[in-house]
This record gives structure tokens, C-alpha cells and sequence, in this order.
């Protein structure tokens, strides 16, 4: 792999970049090279961001998380968040295969690679499953058949935490007095339902000073006329989050389950599912739906973390224990 330059900045606490100079930042085989640390690839957790700042997370030997937060000044914020993740992806791949290579189980190694953002998936040890999810990008792909029309523009919003169809959102707000006025902008991914309020918020606000009420309006359109109506197989899922969100959580599973019906393989949707019983104190029903969410996706993390917490907090041992084996890999090994 040839090294990918960039530049950046710190940031402050409210992500404004500080300084007048960039550094310069290169990422190598092994590493990325940064002004004042070199993170090795291999303990690189993700790369993430949005509006030109960019977070990287990483594990040292103490095992606990650290994190790098910068302005991408120069290289393209996509650009390195994707260099990153696909890079280190590769690194943790590589690592994997060697081990498995010295344990002598090599034929439990397996890879996917993602067709969006480029990184490498370790399914190594798991079991084959119609859906495959990206940690670096947060898609969920289907893998046989004819998958649904637009999946990869659906995964968790930022918000809310449910699985729907975020996207950017423009934040802004105008004031002025008799000699002064300003402004406040930011960037935020959020689905639909989440682009409601704050589209409704912007334009109560800036309707008292009319500047900014045709950017409120456009984006209360984009929030009401988007999102998942406009896809045939996802088209109640706004409506079904919506739902949740009012606390109907009732409404919102008949909604998901009605999804289900005409794509029962989509670990998203079960997992909103799953959320949406937890919500009715149906406990037993939630882990039904966040281990129907694992079938069809086998590395959906967001389902595993949740169907784990559960278990746990049930104090049932023999089954968090299958689910650890069936799910971390590795040691898992299918039988054909």
C-alpha cells in the first residue's frame, strides 16, 4: 500500500479548529503517523465524522478506548475517514489470518469485503447468514437473492439510535438586533423522523426574524417528503420509528412486523423490533427479535450488544455463553 498524506487541525471542544498551521498526518502500512502520536493500524477501532472534523478510535495495551478528534484541512474528509478504516481493516484481517494460520485453523477464516467503503469484515468462524453488516460504515448488505432497492442508504441514526435512513442536516440559525446580527450552523446525520423536530425547532426560531424561515421550510420538506417512503420495501419504516418516538410502541412493532413479512431478512428492522418490545416490557419477545436480527445478519453488533445485556441481566449463562461462541468466531467453527 502506498502512504496516503493529509493535513489537519485540532479541534476544541465545540469542533472548531485551532491554530493557523495544519499538521501533517501519514498513513503507512503499519501506522498512522500523526504530528504529536503514531496509532498502529491493528488497534484501530474506526475512523468516523461529519462537517469536515473527523474522529479516530483506537485501543492501547491498557485495553481501554482512546480517541483522536481533528479538522481534515487538506486530503477530503471522506477520502481519510475511508483510507483509515479501509487500511486498518486490512491490518486486523492480516493479523487474524495469521493467527488462525499458527493454531493450525486457517479453513475457519473467512473475509467480506465491503462495497461501499472498501474495508475487510473478519467473519472468521461465523456462520454464513443472508446479511452482512459493516462496522465502518454501518450498512447492512444482502448477500443472496435480490436484495431491497437502496439498502446501503439505511443503517442507525445518530439520534435516535434506530435503524432507519439518516442523512445530513444543515442546523442553522439567524438573528439580528437594530445594528447587529449572526448566525449558528452545524452539520448533524439524522433520519427522518429526528429531522422533524429539529426542522420544526428552526423554524419557530428564525420565523422571529424571517431570514432564515426558507432553510427551515426546505428542510421540514426534506423531513416530511423523504426518508423511507420513497423506497418500496422500506416504505413504513418512518412511519414505524415515528411511532416509536410518540412512545407507541404497539403501533410501531405491527409496523416492523409488517416490514418483516415481505423481507424477513433484514437484521435492522428486527432490531428495531426488538427495541419496540422492550418498550412494552416484553422482554422475552425483545430477545426473540434481537436473536431473529442475528440470524439474518450474524455480526450485527447493535442486536448482539443488546440480546447480551439481556441474557445477562436474566442471569442466563448457558445462553450468553452460546452466544458468545456463536457470534465472537473464531472458535466457532460450522459443521459444514
Amino acid at each position: 500500500m502506498s502512504e496516503f498524506r493529509f493535513k489537519y487541525k485540532d479541534i476544541n471542544e465545540k469542533g472548531q479548529p485551532m491554530g493557523l498551521f495544519s499538521s501533517k498526518a501519514v498513513l503507512t502500512r503499519d501506522s498512522l503517523v500523526m504530528a504529536r502520536k503514531t496509532i498502529p493500524l491493528v488497534d484501530v477501532v474506526g475512523a468516523d465524522g461529519h462537517s469536515h472534523n473527523a474522529v479516530i478510535v483506537w485501543r492501547g495495551p491498557s485495553g481501554y478506548a482512546n480517541q483522536e478528534a481533528f479538522r481534515v484541512t487538506s486530503g477530503g474528509l471522506k477520502n481519510v475517514l475511508r483510507h483509515v478504516n479501509s487500511s486498518c481493516s486490512r491490518a486486523k484481517a492480516a493479523r487474524r489470518k495469521q493467527q488462525l494460520i499458527a493454531e493450525d485453523k486457517l479453513d475457519a477464516y473467512r473475509e467480506w469485503n465491503c462495497p461501499e467503503c472498501q474495508s475487510v469484515v473478519d467473519l472468521s468462524g461465523r456462520e454464513v447468514s443472508p446479511q452482512i453488516w459493516c462496522p465502518y460504515c454501518d450498512i447492512l448488505v444482502t448477500q443472496n437473492g435480490n436484495p431491497p432497492r437502496g439498502e446501503v442508504s439505511f443503517h442507525t441514526c445518530d439520534q435516535c439510535g434506530l435503524y432507519a435512513q439518516p442523512k445530513p442536516m444543515t442546523v442553522l440559525y439567524f438573528w439580528f438586533a437594530v445594528v447587529a446580527f449572526g448566525y449558528q450552523y452545524e452539520i448533524r446525520r439524522m433520519c427522518n423522523v429526528c429531522m422533524r423536530k429539529e426542522a420544526w425547532k428552526m423554524l419557530l426560531v428564525n420565523f422571529l426574524f424571517v431570514v432564515g424561515v426558507i432553510p427551515s421550510v426546505f428542510q421540514l420538506l426534506r423531513a416530511y417528503f423523504g426518508g423511507s417512503k420513497l423506497s418500496s420495501a422500506f416504505r413504513e419504516l418512518d412511519s414505524a420509528n415515528a411511532a416509536f418516538h410518540k412512545g407507541d410502541h404497539m403501533t410501531a412493532s405491527m409496523l416492523y412486523r409488517r416490514i418483516l413479512e415481505k423481507h424477513p431478512d433484514q437484521a435492522g428492522v428486527h432490531f428495531n423490533n426488538g427495541l419496540a418490545q422492550l418498550g412494552m416490557g416484553s422482554t422475552e419477545q425483545a430477545m426473540e427479535s434481537f436473536g431473529a436480527s442475528l440470524n439474518a445478519c450474524i455480526n450485527y453488533e447493535p442486536a448482539y450488544g443488546m440480546l447480551e445485556r439481556l441474557l445477562h441481566e436474566a442471569g442466563n449463562g448457558e445462553k450468553l455463553e452460546r452466544l458468545r461462541r456463536r457470534c465472537d468466531g473464531v472458535d466457532y467453527v460450522p459443521a459444514s
